[in-house]
């Protein structure tokens, strides 16, 4: 009797069968490589993109802030960039926005029933309740302090202002409304906005990776010259002029007569 063999049915199962496990087990190994890949490029980028942040950093402060925006493409690091890794980044002037308007801010509201075709001087007279915190003081000037002098003292002025539409915060918009139209320029003169943009491809994909940092350059804009000299300034008034410096009109020093003695007498 012969041995009865393997039938083509049942091969072709365990064939199929072999099949699926070796493409489940490829498949696998396959993602792994894919995600060990992905983090090894990541972390190059990253690199790369932290280098060329340093570089732009760096040019900056040598050459200083253009006034134009600049967008360039190239390598990301001089001498140590990879191959198919590329980097793009853009310098662009920061625009603050506009400050709002007086009436947008204003604690009053809609200026409160306040009549500019009668030439009225008095403005807090146009405002019921005053303009907040400034008709406080309005009326505080006009009643020529009595209200301090009956009693409390500042302490009553605190209660006063507190009391008023917004209290010493509503100041706080208005004095931003007036300081910040000069400020906005010099803000956005020593400010900018580098974005740089690390570009890679795997496989048949495209990678980027795109990072965002704001410089300052206080001086650029303006902000904190002259204070050695303001500093110079406030002390030369603080003690008086020096003696050793003083002189004539004419530019010459004066000349001290001597003091009288009793000497001879």
């Amino acid at each position: 009797m012969r041995d009865r063999g393997f039938t083509l049915l049942e091969v072709m199962v365990a064939v199929a069968i072999l099949g699926l496990s070796l493409t489940v087990i490829l498949s696998a190994q396959t993602g792994l490589y894919a995600a060990m890949t992905h983090a090894k490029n990541e972390t190059v980028a990253i690199g790369m993109a932290r280098c060329k942040m340093g570089e732009i950093e760096e040019e900056l402060l040598r050459l200083g802030y253009q006034e134009t925006d600049v967008m360039e493409e190239g390598e990301c690091c001089e001498d140590q960039t990879p191959a198919r890794v590329r980097c793009k980044w853009k310098i662009e002037r920061v625009e603050l926005p506009d400050p709002p308007t007086f009436d947008e801010m204003n604690p009053a509201g809609d200026g409160a029933g306040l009549d500019l075709s009668t030439p009225n001087t008095d403005l807090s007279s146009g405002m019921p309740g005053g303009a907040g915190a400034l008709g406080v003081l309005a009326n505080l000037g006009t009643s020529g302090g009595s209200a301090l002098q009956s009693g409390g003292g500042i302490g009553a002025l605190g209660s006063m202002l507190g009391d008023a539409s917004g209290g010493v915060a509503g100041l706080a918009p208005m004095v931003m409304s007036i300081v910040y139209p000069s400020l906005k320029p010099m803000l956005e003169a020593s400010i900018r906005k580098i974005s740089v943009t690390v570009l890679w491809k795997e496989g048949i994909n495209d990678r980027e990776l795109a990072v965002v940092q704001y410089v300052t350059n206080p001086m650029r804009g303006g902000l904190g010259m002259g204070m050695e000299g303001a500093e110079t300034d406030l002390l030369s008034g603080a003690f008086g002029p020096s003696e050793s410096g003083a002189t004539e009109p004419s530019g010459r020093t004066p000349r001290v007569s001597p003091m009288a003695t009793s000497r001879g007498k």
